[in-house]
């Protein structure tokens, strides 16, 4: 995503969140979905523990990718991750992947 695409979601997003994660999202103007990552040093203190979220959220929206509208989605740590499991966070991102809108209704 551009700084421009960023900004738009902090301007006016909808949200979704889950114990760990906050999806910020909004239309795009793009025919597909494109991720943004907001992973913060205080919620995921060491480099390891942010590019192992970052993992994460990037695979899950890949094998989402298909089936979402063209959203601009940018997922933020809401809690703090160091200790979670890798398979509880894929369960809540897949979680929040089926409550983003679906055309004029939210699953």
């Amino acid at each position: 995503m551009t700084k421009a695409a960023y900004a738009a979601v902090f301007a006016e997003p909808e949200r979704r969140s889950s114990a760990h994660f906050s999806l910020l999202f909004r239309l795009s103007p793009a025919r597909f979905a494109r991720l943004g990552l907001a992973i913060s040093r205080r919620q995921a203190p060491t480099a390891v523990e942010r590019n192992r979220i970052k993992r994460l959220v990037r695979e899950s929206f890949r094998l989402q990718a298909g089936a979402m509208p063209s959203f601009d989605v940018v997922v933020m740590l809401r809690t703090s991750t160091f200790g979670t499991p890798s398979a509880v966070l894929r369960d809540e991102l897949a979680l929040l992947w089926t409550r983003l809108p679906l055309g004029n209704r939210a699953v």
